[in-house]
């Protein structure tokens, strides 16, 4: 399978992943929650696929996790039906915690160090005092 055609089938089920999972499947476990795709990677032959799901809330990862796991034929059934492949891959999901490791690491550092990215005071305060020219 050349690069370009391993990349286009990554790209396209992918998509077709998402769209199953964001049409809802039918499972109580899945109630209240939103799952997003975060990457999917190909195996080289294109016999796997590693879907890596975000789950929201955090609290609901396992139970969603469960639940995705458990539809795993009927996501895989749809995706193939939207890219019509001969042989799709089998899926295998896991939990991607990146973004919310991101956002966490990013809102300690504002936090932390009252970080203002615009140059403006934070509410309230005061600019920050400039040091004299020539000095």
């Amino acid at each position: 399978m050349s690069e370009f055609t391993h990349g286009k089938i990554q790209s396209s089920l992918h998509r077709a992943v998402q769209q199953v999972i964001a049409r809802g499947l039918q499972d109580p476990r899945l109630d209240g929650t939103m799952v997003t795709i975060t990457e999917l990677e190909l195996a080289p032959d294109g016999r796997d696929a590693t879907v890596h799901v975000s789950v929201l809330p955090e609290k609901a990862e396992k139970r969603a996790i469960a639940a995705i796991a458990h539809a795993r034929a009927f996501i895989r059934r749809e995706a193939g039906e939207l890219i019509r492949m001969k042989m799709l891959p089998q899926l295998h999901f896991s939990l991607d915690r990146r973004l919310k490791h991101q956002a966490g690491v990013i809102r300690a550092l504002a936090q932390g160090a009252n970080v203002v990215h615009d140059g403006s005071p934070p509410e309230g305060g005061t600019p920050p005092s400039t040091p004299p020219a020539g000095g």
